[in-house]
């Protein structure tokens, strides 16, 4: 039906008073835009919400972090003025200290499901609490926007590998992750920081 419209996460007035996107506070260091396993959860909620309602058109099984991106990410943050979805449902504030990081490195076409079963496993396994921070691109670069830096080492991904405390593998199914050449780079980099 044409009376559709993507659902936001933050609900609809007068639950919730709609984000001012224009005021939006930005979060200048990328290490400090880590999602929070509560945050992940929410998205997690969120997005099999929308695979149920058939909004997205791939199933809740299927869905990855392309998907996510494209349908959702893009779908509800505007291109002009455009921000992170860590920024968006962080309100603009860095909730995590760099003590308290996981970066993870993970294959987009990984199952989103697939991903969270590890965040899960890995939050049990280490007794971290909802406000551990979790960063991860998708959510940490704005996708509209992207600013890799000049140089590897002054990427957003190097600066919060370099500020994590852990970096989680995310091995996929099919191995693919192996096979990616910045996953290859950020266990290099691990292994070099550590």
């Amino acid at each position: 039906s044409s009376d559709l419209t993507m659902p936001l996460p933050w609900g609809e007035p007068p639950d919730y008073e709609l984000p001012d996107f224009g005021s939006l506070r930005r979060i200048p260091c990328p290490v400090e835009r880590s999602m929070t396993l509560r945050q992940l959860r929410d998205l997690e909620l969120y997005t099999k919400r929308l695979t149920k309602a058939r909004l997205l058109k791939v199933a809740w099984t299927e869905i990855n972090q392309y998907h996510i991106c494209t349908r959702v990410i893009k779908a509800i943050i505007p291109k002009e003025g455009s921000f992170t979805w860590a920024e968006l449902v962080g309100h603009g504030k860095s909730h995590v200290p760099s003590s308290f990081l996981t970066f993870c490195s993970h294959y987009w076409g990984e199952p989103f499901r697939d991903f969270m079963r590890s965040v899960e496993h890995h939050a049990r396994k280490f007794c971290v609490q909802p406000d551990h921070g979790y960063w991860f691109c998708v959510c940490a670069d704005d996708q509209w926007n992207l600013d890799l830096g000049y140089r590897l080492k002054d990427s957003p991904f190097f600066r919060a590998l370099e500020a994590s405390h852990m970096t989680l593998l995310m091995l996929d199914r099919d191995g693919a992750v192996r096979k990616r050449a910045w996953c290859v780079w950020e266990w290099n980099q691990t292994l070099e920081l550590r």
